[in-house]
């Protein structure tokens, strides 16, 4: 499966372009071993076409400064994401592998929207990072599962020449989540240690309410301890309203100034409308704003058309 999808696009840097975008393969299976247990594996392959070798990505180093070199990845038109094998069983499910980690209040999204610069990048939901992971998760009881896992980045010993250099951060996960009915909800609560010596605490929720009519989200994220003094907390509102083939949604993210992260606090919001022409195609646009400390505040909006495969 996967899904491919072009459209019509302004950034936030006011440049204006039609092109291919967000795309990516997902393959996958699963194996029945027998005895109730069963192996499967998931990989994520972000597409881009053909582009050119001036295709940048941002290189950390050791003196928290950043550069940028050209992408022999992207430049490729191909390039990883997520990829993770499994082993589940009446005990539960063992995970290994590497992700992109996101705060899971990010679940609190509804709206569908799709822009060139999302939450994420305002820092306002949680910034894209690469992760290798290991976790455990329950079977579910009456709609109940917990679960542990561990966060791993790669420090500068251990990336690739091209990758990014950065000192190990570990994070040590406890969650729990429900779903039953109209009702999704989950906490994550999160142990951070940067490099050693920086320790600090993420605590991370997220609820959404089918009312049949409308489907709500709130999401909340609260960073605290020394690797994150003085933060304030980020609150996600979001609602989608189906209406046959077509739905409107709106997303909203907010944190006050203040803190570590200062640099990247401020709010935004996306708009999004969406059209199924099938079950695996849809028109989408989407219109929204970041703005803050540190975030350029001019508006976006991208029209594309989305297909499933």
């Amino acid at each position: 499966g996967g899904t491919y999808n072009f459209g019509f696009q302004k950034a936030d840097n006011g440049a204006t372009k039609a092109d291919f975008f967000d795309a990516k393969i997902n393959l996958s299976g699963t194996e029945d071993l027998g005895g109730g247990l069963k192996a499967s594996f998931l990989t994520d392959i972000q597409v881009g076409g053909r582009q050119d070798i001036t295709t940048r990505q941002e290189l950390g180093t050791a003196s928290g400064q950043t550069t940028s070199v050209a992408s022999q990845a992207k430049a490729g038109g191909v390039w990883g994401r997520n990829a993770t094998i499994s082993l589940a069983g009446g005990f539960g499910t063992v995970t290994g592998g590497r992700v992109e980690s996101t705060n899971l209040m990010q679940s609190a999204q509804l709206a569908g929207a799709s822009l060139n610069d999302g939450f994420d990048k305002g820092g306002l939901a949680g910034a894209v990072s690469n992760y290798n992971t290991v976790s455990y998760t329950s079977p579910a009881f009456n709609g109940f599962t917990v679960g542990v896992a561990q966060l791993k980045s790669l420090n500068d010993k251990f990336a690739p020449a091209a990758g990014v250099v950065n000192a190990e951060t570990t994070s040590n996960v406890l969650s729990a989540s429900y779903a039953n009915g109209p009702l999704v909800a989950g906490f994550a609560h999160k142990a951070v240690d940067a490099a050693n010596t920086t320790k600090g605490k993420k605590n991370e929720l997220f609820a959404t309410y089918d009312l049949g009519v409308a489907k709500v989200g709130l999401g909340y994220g609260k960073n605290s301890g020394a690797a994150y003094v003085n933060e304030k907390a980020t609150v996600i509102a979001s609602a989608v309203v189906p209406m046959g083939a077509f739905s409107v949604g709106a997303d909203y993210a907010v944190r006050a100034a203040g803190g570590a992260s200062a640099a990247v606090d401020g709010k935004g919001y996306a708009v999004a409308a969406n059209y199924m022409l099938s079950k695996r195609t849809k028109i989408n646009a989407t219109v929204g704003k970041l703005e803050g400390t540190g975030l350029v505040g001019e508006s976006q909006y991208r029209v594309g058309l989305f297909h499933n495969f």
